[in-house]
Formats: structure tokens, sequence, C-alpha cells
């Protein structure tokens, strides 16, 4: 009989440790922002062409007006949006936009304050540019200058941001299947590879 009360005691009192446990826990792990990115094309002037000289691939004397063999340094630049929004139930706090160090980086025309929450189901426009300064013959430059550049198949960005307990979370953008995933980085790796 005294086996059978501490059993019951001992269940009791562990049912009302998980209980108090579990809403902490769910809080801190489950309780999470998430956010979701979407690329879409600027307003106005998408893209530009800016020829900035002849190449020194060009031999002899070189014609210009209507030569499409002629090698020519274009600027290409690319203007775009990135639409940022929490697609939860919970505010994401101290949201941190990183690029990862090896990759194209691209300019943001604004910053993300990090001492504003993303609220929930709230959204912020980030306006970027992207250029590439390269060479190439007339008769090339279209083919090039894609409405997407080539360089969005190396391209990704991150959002760091945390829930109200201060767990973080990540959200990683990739430019060539305009995806967004949700798989944890390593502190070591967001620290070594991403700023």
């Amino acid at each position: 009989m005294a086996t059978t009360t501490i059993i019951i005691s001992s269940l009791i009192l562990l049912a009302a440790i998980i209980s108090q446990v579990l809403p902490r826990l769910e809080r801190y792990y489950k309780h999470r922002p998430k956010l979701i990115v979407e690329l879409q094309k600027s307003n106005g002037i998408t893209s530009t062409q800016t020829p900035m000289g002849l190449s020194s691939k060009n031999k002899g004397p070189v014609i210009q007006v209507g030569n499409p063999e002629i090698w020519r340094i274009y600027k290409f630049e690319w203007n775009f949006n990135l639409i940022v929004r929490n697609n939860s139930e919970h505010n994401a706090y101290e949201v941190q936009l990183l690029q990862h160090n090896t990759r194209p980086q691209i300019r943001f025309r604004e910053n993300i304050s990090l001492n504003k929450a993303l609220r929930e189901q709230e959204e912020i426009t980030l306006p970027f540019s992207i250029h590439k300064i390269t060479e190439c013959q007339d008769k090339d430059r279209e083919r090039i200058f894609s409405s997407k550049p080539e360089f969005f198949d190396d391209l990704m960005i991150v959002f760091n941001y945390k829930n109200p307990s201060g767990r973080s979370f990540q959200s990683r953008y990739y430019f060539n299947d305009d995806k967004t995933t949700y798989d944890r980085i390593p502190l070591k790796e967001l620290t070594q590879y991403w700023r």
C-alpha cells in the first residue's frame, strides 16, 4: 500500500513538473516566426545596360557602327524587390539579413532595423540592385543581359531572427529556384561564412 502511494505521489509530482516545463519548452522551441521571401521586379526601370568603352579584345581598326563582332565592356544592372513576410502567428525579433561571403553580393538600398520586430503576418519590401561588368560582343549582349542575372544560380541569402523567447531561427532564400528553406544553420557556419 505504501509503495502504491509513493508511486501515485511520484506520478502526480512528475505530471505537475511536466505541466510547468512543457509550455516553456514549447514557447522556446515550437513558437517560431516563419519568414518567407519573394522576389519581384522593381517598379520603374528594372534593368540597364551601360556601354563603358571598347574592349582590348578588338583587333586592328574598329568600325563601331552596326558591327556585331565588336567587343565592348558593359555594365549590366538589374533592380529587384525582396518581399519579406512573417507568415506565422509569432513576431520575429532582431531580424538580420546575411549574405554568403563567397557568393556574389547584392546592394540593398535600405537596411533592416534590428530594433523593430516584424509582426505576425507583416511584410517589408527591400529594394536592391545587382550589377555585372563584362566584356562581350554586341551580338551576344542580349543573351547575356537576360531578365534574371545568370549568377542568380549561385546566389542565396539568409534571414536570421529570434522568437519572443530569444531562440534563433533562419530562413534561407535561393534565388535560382525562388524557394525559402527553414533548416537550422549552425552558429559556427553563420559566423564563418555569412555577414
